[in-house]
């Protein structure tokens, strides 16, 4: 059975290589939530940082999977900050390193 991997989420690793090798005005972090509450801002904005302009977004979509709410989501992203600041063995934790 596969185990939770925590290496797999370092979005600030992949994130800051990608503005290493294509600068960093060429690099947009979108978050998943801006998604979820303002698509058509969203799809705005990448228009304008891309300069392409996407098929217009006009179909109201069902949520299937709401997920955790946004005082979740914080809390749960201080927890990987801390853990990616602290650099402790999780090993010992349950996780393999």
């Amino acid at each position: 059975m596969p185990q939770f991997e925590w290496r797999f989420y370092r979005y600030d690793k992949l994130i800051s290589h990608n503005q290493a090798i294509f600068g960093r005005d060429n690099v947009k972090v979108v978050l998943v939530e801006e998604l979820a509450r303002n698509p058509r801002q969203l799809f705005a904005e990448v228009d304008t940082f891309t300069g392409i302009s996407s098929a217009p977004f006009s179909r109201e979509r069902e949520v299937f999977n709401p997920g955790l709410e946004d005082k979740y989501i914080e809390r749960t992203r201080f927890v990987n900050v801390l853990f990616s600041l602290i650099g402790k063995d999780l090993s010992r934790l349950g996780y393999e390193t």
